[in-house]
């Protein structure tokens, strides 16, 4: 997840051709990486709050005060209702996150547990998106389950849609895994990482959207309607997009383990030259053929995904600054992290 100088991913090569891009910032609307606060890190600012705010804990790559863990009693999120979360009927989305759920689950109401919602659990209001775990004592424990609803008013035959998918995976093993559920062309779709597992048809022209803030880690702060569902477990880098997400950047955003750099016990001189890189952004690995190396992949200096290479040569559209390639080798546990420049 939240990546140092110590902990830089990998780069990806040679067997696999990227054929789709890779850009994380693109329609972000909405990000929370949880690195010790609740702020919202894309251009909206639109900070979450909590009058019971959960405790910081290890996220999936065990760096300490980088997730939130959600007691299951009283802890929330909340952030705040704009138009830029407001998704309607007709506009592809994309929510992300990481979630590491208790096995054994403190409420057990309607036996599901909200991770997040757009809802007040109001009679008769629309919700664009809601992101659920069937608990253990569900008879598909495990589960995760991610819909949206037209309306709760039932007599209302044209507006009555609630369309849902739920993932084959189940998530109670006391391990972190990826979220996406997301709307693409006339299709919802849920990914669990990094792999689909849920689609079903979704066609509409009735209103989604409502006016209540997104809670995380319970279904609603109404408590006086009995349908709060608190969630128990951890929450992490949430990212909520403004279109689909595609294949590539859903694998890369579902990256579950990174190598640590004192891990690294492949002791050959390997060297990138020239560097910083030539115009034309070709280099070259001493010590090592290409036979030798499964993957190359290049990530920022924060240590973010940015795409597989397949020849030795680095993105034209890349600017100037300080990268970082990781190869892994063929039939060998070592991955090497060779730090990168890209002069003006």
């Amino acid at each position: 997840m939240k990546l140092n100088f110590l902990l830089i991913l990998s780069l990806l090569l040679l067997t696999n051709i990227v054929t789709a891009q890779v850009e994380l910032e693109k329609g972000l609307v909405a990000y929370y990486p949880f690195s010790g606060d609740t702020q919202d890190k894309s251009i909206y600012n639109n900070h979450a709050t909590s009058a019971d705010l959960p405790t910081l804990g290890e996220d999936c790559e065990d760096q300490p005060n980088e997730a939130f863990y959600f007691n299951g009693i009283n802890n929330y999120l909340e952030i705040e209702n704009i138009p830029q979360v407001n998704v309607a009927n007709s506009i592809e989305f994309s929510i992300s996150l990481w979630i590491k759920p208790e096995i054994i689950q403190k409420n057990t109401g309607g036996q599901v547990n909200d991770i997040l919602s757009k809802w007040t659990a109001l009679t008769e209001e629309s919700y664009p998106y809601a992101i659920r775990l069937y608990n253990h004592t569900n008879l598909n424990p495990g589960l995760v389950w991610a819909g949206r609803y037209e309306t709760d008013n039932l007599a209302d035959t044209e507006c009555s849609q609630f369309t849902s998918v739920l993932s084959t995976t189940e998530v109670l093993d006391n391990n972190w895994h990826h979220i996406v559920f997301q709307r693409k062309e006339y299709r919802l779709e849920l990914y669990v990482d990094g792999d689909i597992e849920g689609v079903t048809e979704y066609i509409t022209e009735c209103n989604i959207q409502n006016n209540s803030n997104i809670v995380i880690g319970k279904r609603t702060l109404n408590s006086t309607i009995g349908m709060v569902r608190p969630y128990q477990g951890g929450i992490d880098e949430l990212r909520i997009y403004n279109r689909s997400l595609n294949q590539e950047e859903i694998e890369t955003l579902s990256h579950k383990k990174v190598t640590n750099v004192s891990d690294i016990h492949y002791n050959k001189n390997i060297n990138i030259y020239p560097n910083p890189l030539a115009n034309d952004r070709v280099f070259h690995i001493t010590n090592l053929e290409p036979q030798q190396i499964a993957e190359i992949q290049l990530f920022s200096i924060d240590g973010v995904f940015l795409e597989r290479l397949n020849q030795y040569q680095l993105p034209k559209h890349l600017t100037a600054g300080i990268y970082f390639l990781k190869i892994h080798l063929k039939n060998d546990e070592a991955e090497i992290i060779k730090k990168i420049l890209i002069s003006e």
